[in-house]
């Protein structure tokens, strides 16, 4: 009875373990963590370049850029969702208010990217760029 009784129990534990196991894992499927180290980065387009080039194409200077004739760069970080889209914009260098908002409307009406991939699933993931702005 003894050699049963625990048989039984170590056989509960393996259940338990496994289904800690599947949860863990089901968990990180659905999970909203913002994943850095990953299998394939996010993209926009077909290659880095595609981002550039829709940023040149719709990037309205502001209103204020000939008054102000600034120059130099703004780094902007967001995450790119496992849709695609992005959100959680953040200015990590600003250059000037009106032109870190002008950049963040741009990036804003993107068409969806390509998200990134961990273990063959799309994931968040952070994405940062610099961006240069003047003549």
């Amino acid at each position: 009875m003894i050699n049963f009784g625990l048989k039984m129990h170590t056989n509960m534990w393996k259940n338990i373990i496994l289904i800690v196991i599947t949860c863990t894992i089901m968990a990180c499927k659905t999970s909203d963590n913002i994943y850095d180290n990953i299998d394939s980065v996010a993209t926009f387009g077909k290659s880095r370049a595609d981002l550039f080039i829709y940023l040149s194409e719709n990037f309205k200077l502001p209103q204020d850029y000939g008054e102000l004739g600034i120059q130099g760069k703004i780094i902007v970080q967001f995450v790119v969702e496992r849709d695609g889209s992005l959100s959680n914009f953040v200015i990590l260098k600003s250059l000037y208010p009106s032109f870190d908002n002008a950049l963040i409307k741009v990036l804003k009406k993107m068409p969806k990217w390509n998200a990134g991939k961990f273990n063959n699933e799309n994931v968040r993931t952070r994405y940062s760029f610099i961006y240069y702005v003047g003549r």
